[in-house]
């Protein structure tokens, strides 16, 4: 007989097939997750490293070609030679020994050509009367603009309005205005900068009237009473004003100087190939002798001039007579050229030079002894690393740019070679490297359209 407890017991145990098939897709579902999640983690390691690599380790480091300038040069002291005439006029020793005869006022700035009988100075009574008139003088000036200005706007009333491109042209000047009185006031020339405040104000009277109609400069524009306030004030000083007690001529045309230094009759333009290293030294270092009290000044007679000069011997490499160079004199602001005329090695490491110049400026009159400083090399172009020049398969000489992410290989033509950085030319010639590429400074394995 069947034993009823055994059957009882098979049939319990049948519902366990299905909860083992529950267990088996947990798991598997379990597994996948974990599979998912180690490759999403990978993922984004492999992200983040990518990155970090991209903005800490680059294997090219590049810079951008730039515009370099760059002067060789030597500093020394020069003595200036020219033909020059003391101006001593008669009488005028008693102004200058006593101020209280009268004030010497001069007429001419130093340097101005000035021809037989000019006036180049005169004596007042005091320092009052000189200030008076130049009062006087710049209230004439600032008239003369006003009046000019009162003329343009009659035209205008007559006629029509200006036109845009008139306007923009008087802005030009006027701009330019500003800058002249920005710069003398600078330079602490203060007469020059009242005689550019006149021009501006004149300039800016015809754009204001360019851009009225008709009626609005006949309706009245203040000009008229200004010119008349300013008439009075120059009536009212004028009446202040004495006869001048003398008048100091020259008989003789030239350049005139408002000062001497007593070696006009020592340092002549002719005798300046003759001098000794120690007379110019000695002139170096006492510019300036005893002069007669009656000079009023001097006159140079022409706009060549010579100099010399002490230089270090291993400073003149190159420099022979009849080689022309470039100066530049005080705080002149143009290079100055000239030829050298004497070039005598003086034995204690130093050479005389003498230098032969036909530009005369007011800085060049006024002193005997100016720094100079002589320019041995003048150059400029682009400025690379010395580590970016490289040679091409073919041996040419040059550096690879990048392009984007391609490099390229752009030609160059040295000028000039240091340990760290070269200068090459700046040119526009097909192939050549130039300003603001990007220059390739270090890198491995680099060739002419690599991607990078």
């Amino acid at each position: 007989m069947n034993n009823p407890n055994v059957v009882g017991r098979n049939q319990g145990k049948q519902p366990n097939r299905g909860t083992n098939r529950s267990s088996k897709k947990a798991r598997g579902y379990t597994i996948t997750v974990a599979v998912v999640g180690v490759l999403f983690v990978t993922f984004f390691l492999l992200t983040f490293v990518s990155q970090l690599v991209n903005r800490f380790y680059k294997p090219l480091r590049t810079e951008f070609a730039l515009y370099y300038e760059d002067v060789d040069s030597v500093l020394f002291k020069g003595v200036f030679i020219r033909n020059e005439r003391q101006i001593t006029p008669d009488g005028f020793a008693g102004f200058v020994n006593n101020p209280s005869y009268g004030v010497v006022s001069y007429t001419n700035r130093c340097g101005a050509k000035l021809s037989i009988d000019s006036v180049i100075a005169v004596v007042y009574s005091d320092e009052l009367q000189i200030a008076n008139r130049k009062k006087i003088e710049q209230l004439q000036e600032q008239i003369d603009a006003l009046v000019d200005s009162e003329r343009f706007i009659g035209m205008q009333s007559e006629g029509e309005v200006q036109s845009d491109a008139q306007i923009g042209a008087f802005a030009e000047l006027l701009a330019d205005s500003h800058l002249q009185i920005l710069k003398s006031i600078s330079e602490g020339d203060y007469e020059k900068a009242s005689s550019y405040k006149n021009e501006y104000l004149s300039l800016r009277g015809k754009i204001d009237a360019s851009r009225k109609t008709a009626e609005e400069i006949v309706s009245g524009t203040g000009l008229e009473e200004r010119i008349d306030q300013l008439q009075h004030q120059k009536r009212q000083l004028e009446g202040t004003l004495r006869s001048s007690l003398q008048e100091v001529r020259t008989s003789e045309p030239g350049y005139f100087v408002n000062n001497a230094d007593g070696y006009e009759s020592v340092l002549t333009f002719d005798n300046a190939l003759d001098v000794s290293g120690e007379f110019i030294r000695s002139v170096i270092d006492n510019p300036t002798l005893s002069v007669n009290p009656n000079v009023a000044g001097k006159l140079i007679d022409g706009y060549r001039w010579r100099m010399a000069a002490i230089v270090p011997t291993d400073r003149t490499m190159g420099i022979f007579v009849g080689s022309s160079v470039n100066l530049r004199i005080g705080t002149y602001s143009r290079t100055v050229s000239a030829e050298v005329k004497v070039s005598n090695v003086l034995g204690d490491g130093t050479t005389l030079l003498v230098f032969e110049c036909e530009l005369l400026a007011e800085e060049f009159v006024t002193k005997r002894v100016s720094s100079v400083r002589l320019l041995l090399d003048d150059y400029s172009g682009i400025r690379i690393p010395q580590s970016a020049v490289r040679f091409d398969e073919e041996g040419v000489r040059g550096v690879y740019i990048r392009n984007g992410s391609v490099l390229e290989f752009r030609k160059i033509n040295m000028l000039r070679s240091e340990e760290d950085f070269v200068i090459v030319e700046n040119t526009e010639r097909p192939g050549y490297l130039r300003i603001y590429d990007e220059v390739v400074v270090s890198g491995k394995n680099l060739y002419d359209g690599k991607v990078v």
